[in-house]
């Protein structure tokens, strides 16, 4: 049975940002870095550390998001690689999350705008037998309400599947391959639990894949 689609580029699969020579040669420098506009648009403005490392990104001088990269040599493509966060307009923290070569990895927080946690999941990554990776969600999927009380209790665990890969070309705008294989999807498992705000147990129920 086929469950899910996965999709993939030719070139620069794992492609985050790319800095187009337009853009480039419009970068202002300081002892920290480079700041470099998106597409022509100086009010979003992309923060390279130097030595290279760190990126941040801005809109109208307020920060959205900041992380750790990994580049190539003598190119400025990038992954995403470590902690990256992501802010409200408040400065408070958003998101907080890991990544691997753009692959989530681990812990993964998403905050209340108060700066409270909202919720707390996982993620895995894993490999399949014919080499293509995939970031999944196991383990416990905990949220929380704004005072703090837990709110859900939901788990999930990891099978194998079959998935249908297209491969995408975006130069020509179109799918090139299409086939399937097996790899493995995030499935809902074991006892689910919520609660209310004062923390009295609302229901129970088990998951049965």
């Amino acid at each position: 049975m086929v469950s899910s689609t996965a999709y993939c580029q030719v070139e620069d699969y794992f492609l985050f940002v790319s800095v187009s020579e337009e853009d480039w040669s419009m970068r202002k420098i300081d002892s920290t870095g480079f700041y470099v506009p998106l597409n022509g648009d100086t009010s979003i403005v992309r923060f390279y550390s130097q030595p290279r490392g760190q990126y941040k990104h801005f809109e109208n001088g307020t920060l959205i998001f900041k992380g750790e990269i990994l580049g190539f040599q003598g190119v400025d493509h990038y992954y995403k690689n470590g902690k990256w966060i992501e802010f409200y307009s408040n400065g408070n923290k958003k998101t907080e999350s890991y990544f691997y070569r753009n692959y989530l990895i681990g812990d993964y927080f998403e905050y209340y705008p108060c700066g409270k946690i909202k919720e707390k999941r996982n993620y895995s990554i894993i490999s399949d037998e014919n080499g293509f990776y995939d970031s999944l969600l196991s383990g416990g999927v905990y949220s929380y309400y704004e005072n703090g009380g837990l709110k859900t209790i939901k788990m999930f665990g990891v099978k194998q599947d079959t998935i249908i890969i297209k491969v995408y070309d975006f130069d020509t705008d179109k799918i090139i391959d299409d086939k399937r294989i097996l790899g493995f999807k995030s499935v809902e498992t074991g006892i689910w639990y919520s609660f209310d705000e004062d923390g009295k147990l609302l229901n129970v129920e088990e998951k049965r894949d």
